[in-house]
């Protein structure tokens, strides 16, 4: 057993260990980005999104990131969650879906309030 497995969740190590969304670096053409660098860490983590025509909903949604398990499988997971979802419902529930499917720690929401805050730009980038 590594010692990942003592810290975290089974599903936030199978989005660590085997990601969903993984951007590779296709065309851009109506996807909004963001990306998140924490100093402190050293982790980072892009979002691109693309909306519905209607721009109600999250068409397309990937991501790249790097530094902790916990950045890098909350982002894969935020991508499944927020694929085919209404944008109220992702602002609404993000924060306290991740916590809840990934098990996290106290000590680990910091990263699911920095995805919501993340999504809320992008969503807003997308609207103009």
């Amino acid at each position: 057993m590594n010692s990942y497995n003592i810290k975290y969740s089974s599903v936030l190590l199978a989005h660590f260990n085997n990601p969903s969304n993984v951007w590779s670096g296709k065309d851009e053409t109506d996807f909004e980005q963001i990306r998140w660098f924490d100093r402190d860490s050293g982790d980072s983590i892009y979002f691109w999104i693309r909306l519905s025509e209607d721009g109600l909903k999250i068409k397309d949604c990937f991501f790249r990131a790097s530094g902790a398990p916990e950045s890098i499988g909350m982002a894969s997971w935020v991508t499944v969650f927020a694929k085919n979802k209404s944008v109220a419902e992702i602002i609404q529930s993000i924060e306290m879906s991740a916590r809840e499917q990934l098990e996290l720690k106290p000590v680990h929401w910091h990263v699911t309030k920095r995805c919501k805050m993340m999504f809320t730009r992008l969503i807003e980038k997308s609207k103009y």
